[in-house]
């Protein structure tokens, strides 16, 4: 477009624009999976809060862990390195017909899939690039 005299910024407009609008739609259709637990169950994980953040706790479902509570999250979108992810709300349990401790079960059984917890030989780290450190919470681990 640019060798038949577009200009740069005509054509950087475009691009981002058609970037958006598919980052919309695939939102836009996450959200609509979360209304079916089945679908949802698969993109659950979990995130760490202090007990003391009052107003983040009556918006989610949650176990404490010592001072810590375990919250339930649901991934909507994942794209380049980059995630969009929404507390389970209360009210997503009457919707999907569970209760809190089936959502938190399979929030943390996919989190070791989704965000595996890694330890690191220094120097392996040090010295190979390619690298990633060893992941201790496999199944078989």
């Amino acid at each position: 477009r640019y060798q038949i005299g577009e200009s740069i910024t005509s054509i950087a407009d475009s691009v981002i624009g058609t970037i958006r609008e598919d980052d919309r739609f695939c939102l836009a259709q996450a959200v609509s999976q979360c209304k079916n637990y089945e679908l949802a169950k698969e993109h659950l994980f979990i995130s760490a809060e202090s007990i003391h953040n009052e107003e983040a706790l009556t918006q989610c479902i949650y176990q404490t862990v010592g001072d810590i509570a375990i919250c339930s999250n649901l991934k909507l979108l994942d794209r380049n390195g980059k995630m969009i992810g929404l507390k389970v709300a209360p009210e997503f349990l009457k919707l999907w017909k569970t209760d809190e401790n089936e959502v938190i079960k399979a929030a943390v059984r996919n989190s070791s899939k989704l965000y595996p917890a890694r330890y690191y030989n220094f120097l392996k780290a040090l010295f190979m690039q390619e690298y990633k450190g060893e992941d201790f919470m496999e199944e078989d681990s």
